[in-house]
């Protein structure tokens, strides 16, 4: 019963927002600002960057052509989303001062007179359990606005998993 609850949940949380723009452009390789260090970088990892509007009734529509520089103290890279860039996945672990947690990114996105940022902490990537909503960032807060997570984690499981930024970067303009 509460696997369903959950999904249904998220189909919920998911259908808000509407149908996606297919993304039709080429992944979008970051460029590096400092080299990450020694034993640290593990791999790529696709990101989508979304951005949205939202009506007064709290429908959220996605819209594209709009200009974003996604950026961190590792790497920055220009897209138009809806858009795929490729971001770092970072070891996890005692031997890295903070575990090995990368620095945030920020998202800045502009066009069509709309704008908006956020910044977006690392999270461990990769429990094969883990099932979690779509969540939004609203522009000029960089609070974390909304998402339903279904997520059951071991804490040992958790410090073993590499950093990431996740799948999706999705953000409402204004």
């Amino acid at each position: 019963m509460a696997k369903r609850c959950a999904v249904l949940a998220i189909c919920g949380a998911l259908s808000a927002c509407g149908p996606s723009i297919e993304i039709t452009s080429d992944t979008v390789s970051p460029r590096m600002v400092r080299k990450i260090p020694a034993g640290q970088h593990l791999g790529w990892v696709q990101t989508e960057v979304r951005t949205f509007t939202e009506s007064a009734d709290g429908k959220k529509t996605e819209v594209s052509g709009i200009s974003c520089v996604i950026r961190s103290k590792d790497f920055t890279a220009r897209v138009t989303s809806p858009a795929r860039v490729k971001t770092p996945t970072y070891v996890q672990g005692a031997r890295f001062a903070d575990r090995g947690k990368p620095s945030p990114v920020v998202l800045k996105c502009q066009g069509g007179g709309l704008s908006g940022n956020t910044k977006v902490e690392a999270k461990p990537y990769g429990l094969s359990d883990s099932t979690t909503t779509t969540s939004y960032y609203y522009s000029n807060t960089g609070g974390y606005a909304g998402g339903i997570s279904t997520t059951r984690h071991n804490s040992q499981l958790v410090s073993s998993f590499p950093w990431s930024y996740g799948g999706a970067i999705k953000l409402v303009l204004q």
